[in-house]
């Protein structure tokens, strides 16, 4: 919540233009990092358990001291002009979430759930008192947004070297374990990068044509949404996907597929419940935002969120199973063709449509390269990849409150706006949420065994 409402905080201090420019600093940092480092940040899911846990903290270790390296030069770059400035936090920003986002992954497949929360707390809370602290002062040609994102990954990296303890012996990074997680791990860093282009193609092409206040409007709404759901989505499916991986290479399959099941229902609910989320409370986020020119953007935010959902239905499912078989060449070819669909008619409608043009490329990036992933994976006839009953069964409920809220929704939008009928609203969406999480909750979040 708190890492939603920065959004809201740094757009009213900071204006839309700035988060515009540090949207752009943080989509080439991206870019970056899916050529380069994703491939070792992919492959420790797969391979925790069998390669342990030294061989990624030295991989970790080592890129702590590429960072430090990258923390030297932003100095360097301040007398070069705003141009060089901004290589270097582009560079920065690159390793530094390398570093993080691999230190989480660690902590994940530890199943240290307190750690994790507490990083992300952190992460959350840093941010916002950052910029806060920031919006007094003149940071210079510096992007104030970036120093917020900067400060609230370095904090919990710090919490991180107390508890992984970095180790920079090489005596478990062997040539052999290199190559075989580069090999499995690289396709989907390419993917990544394929998926970066839709992500942030269409802030490129509204900067060109545009300027930066639409790249802000833009990325306010998407980074709110795309937060959001990520957080949401992430927490609660991280620890089935843990389960997911174990069960396999224990080749408990009827596990697997009910495991599966649970994590596709929680996801498609979760879709839509996200999406109710940010339409119900758009009144409230425009109050944090303040005057700053998103208030007539209300169904965009829905939209967006919908593409996000989207995406992580791929992630959370398709995706999953192409890793589980290690078909990760199939997920770089789903989202190599929604890359090359953003691109080529995408800019085209950007360029004659505008922010709402920006909408439709990502949405109709995702849904492509959605419907390829499907289509993959059912011509792999895959075992565990069918639908159980039972678990079906126990969802019906859960879909029909969902879709209440949905018409309830929509009916107090068209007919029936107040204040008191957004918050009712955001009553029963939570409500649907949590009724959601109890039905496809795993074994031990209930404490107990569950019968499969």
């Amino acid at each position: 919540m708190v890492n939603l409402v920065s959004i809201g905080l740094f757009v009213a201090w900071f204006g839309l233009e700035t988060y515009g420019a540090s949207a752009l600093i943080v989509a080439s940092s991206t870019l970056l990092l899916s050529i380069v480092g994703q491939w070792m940040i992919n492959a420790v899911s797969r391979y925790f358990y069998e390669f342990q846990e030294n061989f990624f903290r030295t991989l970790w270790s080592y890129g702590l001291l590429i960072l430090l390296m990258t923390v030297v030069i932003i100095p360097l770059g301040l007398s070069a002009g705003e141009r060089m400035v901004n290589f270097t936090l582009v560079i920065n920003l690159f390793v530094l979430t390398f570093c993080y986002n691999f230190s989480l992954e660690f902590i994940r497949m530890k199943r240290q759930v307190f750690v994790y929360g507490i990083s992300i707390l952190i992460e959350a809370v840093a941010s916002v008192a950052t910029g806060y602290i920031l919006s007094q002062r003149d940071t210079g040609v510096i992007n104030p947004v970036y120093l917020c994102i900067a400060v609230s990954m370095y904090l919990p990296l710090l919490f991180h070297l107390l508890m992984i303890r970095p180790n920079l012996s090489r005596a478990t990074v062997t040539q052999g374990r290199m190559k075989e997680i580069f090999h499995f791990g690289y396709p989907m860093s390419i993917s990544s990068l394929f998926g970066q282009v839709i992500f942030f193609g269409a802030r490129y092409f509204l900067g060109l044509f545009f300027g930066l206040k639409e790249v802000g409007i833009f990325s306010t709404l998407y980074d709110i949404s795309q937060r959001g759901a990520t957080f949401i989505l992430n927490t609660l499916t991280g620890a089935s996907q843990v389960i997911i991986f174990k069960e396999y290479g224990m080749h408990n399959l009827e596990k697997v597929n009910k495991y599966l099941n649970k994590q596709i229902n929680l996801i498609l609910q979760f879709s839509v419940i996200v999406a109710l989320l940010f339409f119900n409370a758009y009144p409230y986020i425009m109050q944090v935002a303040g005057k700053s020119g998103l208030e007539d953007y209300k169904f965009m935010l829905v939209f967006v969120s919908i593409i996000v959902s989207i995406n992580r239905i791929k992630s959370g499912t398709f995706d999953l199973i192409l890793q589980l078989e290690k078909n990760t060449l199939g997920i770089t070819r789903s989202t190599l063709l929604g890359a090359v669909i953003s691109v080529v008619p995408g800019i085209l409608i950007v360029k004659y449509y505008g922010i709402w043009g920006a909408v439709c490329s990502m949405l109709l990036s995702y849904c492509v390269s959605l419907f390829y992933s499907y289509v993959l994976v059912r011509r792999m006839r895959i075992a565990y990849f069918n639908l159980n009953a039972s678990v079906i069964k126990k969802n019906l409920g859960v879909y029909a409150l969902v879709a209440l809220v949905l018409l309830a929704s929509l009916l107090s939008f068209f007919r029936f706006e107040s204040p008191a009928g957004n918050i009712v609203l955001l009553f029963f969406v939570v409500i649907s949420a949590l009724f959601s999480i109890y039905t496809n909750s795993t074994w031990y979040t209930r404490g107990g065994k569950e019968s499969v």
